[in-house]
């Protein structure tokens, strides 16, 4: 097969056994594994479908500037996906972030912004969406895609990554397990079982056949909100099926 571009050969990501941590008595553990995905992350697909979406709906063209705030693996999508459909790119950034980050965007042809993060990358990221934000309303041609708040940014996961799960086990799933952050709380109203904000459509519960899948959350910052969303909307999840942060 020969790809005209890098982002036809995005996704059809492998699932991987895992052979040395199971034993005879174990479920069959399958791993989608993104990092051999285009970009190296799965928010390569994200970043696709957000500026696939502006471009459909007329939001972006050949003058646009794209504007991100992010912290590391959307922002290096961005800068691949606008390298390629070719629109120029500036990538909000907390100065903590890795050194391979910044240079992983800036390879793409992006310009990274930074923003000084005084010990709390929560607040760091609200600045960098400020600031983003600040640019769009004092420039007609930035165009923001908003990932916190962007619904072709986890609905690709749905219609991308969820798709492909299903094709490539095709048979029954008995439980699904994603990470998940307080970002969840940005979109509680999909209704499907405890995945996060990028990968919440993912999970099996998006087909009637597994509606009774069982799910565990796993997450480093899972925010009350989105914990109280969860267990409201499907209260047969206990307290013990909930790995909290650590």
């Amino acid at each position: 097969m020969i790809c005209n571009n890098i982002l036809e050969a995005m996704g059809n990501t492998p699932l991987i056994r895992l052979n040395r941590i199971t034993d005879d008595d174990s479920a069959e553990i399958l791993v989608k594994f993104e990092g051999l995905n285009v970009g190296g992350s799965i928010k390569t697909r994200t970043a696709f479908n957000m500026i696939r979406d502006a471009e459909e709906k007329g939001l972006i063209n050949k003058d646009t500037i794209i504007v991100e705030p992010t912290s590391g693996n959307q922002g290096i999508g961005i800068a691949l996906v606008a390298a390629v459909r070719g629109y120029r790119v500036k990538i909000i950034m907390p100065d903590s972030v890795s050194e391979e980050r910044r240079k992983l965007v800036r390879q793409y042809g992006a310009d990274v912004v930074l923003i000084h993060d005084r010990g709390d990358i929560g607040e760091c990221i609200r600045e960098c969406l400020s600031v983003a934000m600040q640019m769009q309303k004092d420039h007609p041609n930035v165009f923001v895609p908003h990932q916190f708040e962007n619904p072709a940014n986890p609905a690709i996961q749905k219609d991308g990554t969820g798709a492909e799960i299903l094709q490539q086990v095709n048979r029954p799933i008995h439980g699904f397990c994603s990470g998940a952050d307080s970002k969840f709380a940005h979109y509680p109203y999909h209704g499907y079982y405890g995945i996060d904000y990028t990968n919440m459509d993912a999970n099996m519960g998006t087909k009637e056949e597994f509606k009774d899948l069982p799910y565990v959350i796993l997450g480093h910052s899972m925010g009350s909100f989105m914990t109280q969303t969860i267990l409201q909307k499907y209260p047969k999840i206990s307290r013990h099926h909930q790995l909290h942060s650590y």
